[in-house]
């Protein structure tokens, strides 16, 4: 009975297998979504804030950055399996997603306009340019107020091809499908390099760069929705985690980072197969950590650098220990995301049920 009613990755044999309930859903999509926000929030605040953090930890902090892919992995598998069950048109969708993920990003935008260490430039210009989306094609603007902000551009691209690409899934194969959107992938990168543009934000983070990682989400959702679970080794996950982050690490470093836009592909495998096998563990208390973190992940990341930067900014006056304001910092930033996620969805819901 408890695994009729408990989605959970089980270890049995070396094995874990992942599956979902009877209403489609897949836990470990929400342990990952957490896990990559906790990576992401102490990368920030280990790199960023904490200045007696030994160096090899703030090295190994770097990989936590890689979670943002995992939010795209994650997002196109979420949207895939929402787009199975209801059919949006384009203006629906749009509709379902813009408030949800607009609200609350304003919200923290508005209030980091008045704070002045939060940007330095023209902060009428920043400002217009994040009310209206078109940051996403200025690469100082696109992480004003925020460097983890390149991130609602690039979402919002992919929310407005997402249709387009669920119907092209639709009517081709799976392989060719996650080939057709590899291709514009490696092409991106390979336009970067060759005309040195690998440090042009607008460029670096617009949507063909995780393009495939969008879509491969499509073809494992598909496969889960069709075949009910998926069985995978765990040593081979654990060898996987290895090679990719060693690959990654060494591929930052070849020719001053020229060719870093190459690193997302091991980075990916190497950080997802990290996260599935901390998942099978099966710690209890870890995992119940790290699913409570999922359910506020958007609002943590959108809301973290602003409280870190604040409590900071006030606690360092008086010379407090640095760790001990990271450790507050850091408990803020979860009370704040919890009220902000209370406070956009009735927002949300508000002006959702009169748009319908």
């Amino acid at each position: 009975m408890i695994y009729k009613n408990i989605i959970e990755g089980i270890v049995m044999n070396n094995k874990i297998i992942i599956r979902g309930n009877n209403n489609n859903y897949f836990e470990i999509i929400d342990f990952m979504k957490g896990f990559s926000i906790l990576t992401i929030v102490f990368m920030h605040l280990i790199q960023d804030y904490l200045t007696n953090v030994p160096a090899l930890i703030q090295k190994a902090s770097s990989f936590g950055g890689t979670g943002v892919h995992i939010f795209f992995f994650c997002s196109g598998f979420g949207l895939f399996i929402m787009q199975r069950k209801k059919g949006y048109s384009f203006v629906e969708f749009i509709k379902s997603r813009f408030f949800k993920i607009y609200i609350p990003y304003i919200f923290v935008v508005l209030v980091s306009f008045f704070i002045p260490y939060m940007y330095n430039g023209d902060r009428i210009k920043a400002l217009f340019s994040h009310i209206f989306l078109y940051k996403m094609f200025d690469s100082e603007l696109i992480i004003s107020f925020g460097g983890h902000f390149w991130f609602i551009s690039t979402i919002f691209q992919f929310y407005l091809i997402f249709i387009l690409m669920y119907k092209i899934y639709c009517k081709i194969k799976a392989k060719k499908f996650l080939l057709l959107n590899f291709l514009i992938s490696a092409i991106w990168w390979i336009f970067q390099i060759v005309f040195n543009f690998t440090n042009n934000m607008a460029i670096g983070y617009f949507c063909f760069q995780f393009i495939w990682e969008f879509a491969l989400a499509f073809c494992l959702a598909d496969y889960l929705l069709k075949n009910k679970s998926i069985e995978l080794n765990r040593r081979i996950i654990a060898v996987m985690s290895v090679i990719g982050i060693c690959i990654a690490t060494a591929i930052i470093f070849i020719d001053g980072g020229k060719y870093k836009v190459l690193n997302d592909v091991p980075g990916f495998f190497g950080y997802i197969c990290l996260c599935v096998f901390i998942y099978s563990l099966n710690c209890p208390i870890l995992k119940k950590i790290i699913l409570s973190t999922s359910k506020i992940s958007y609002e943590l990341y959108l809301i973290h650098l602003l409280v870190f930067s604040t409590v900071f900014f006030f606690f360092n006056l008086f010379k407090i220990n640095n760790l001990l304001v990271g450790m507050l910092s850091f408990f803020v930033s979860i009370v704040f995301a919890y009220i902000i996620k209370i406070i956009s969805s009735k927002i949300y819901n508000l002006i959702y049920d009169k748009c319908k």
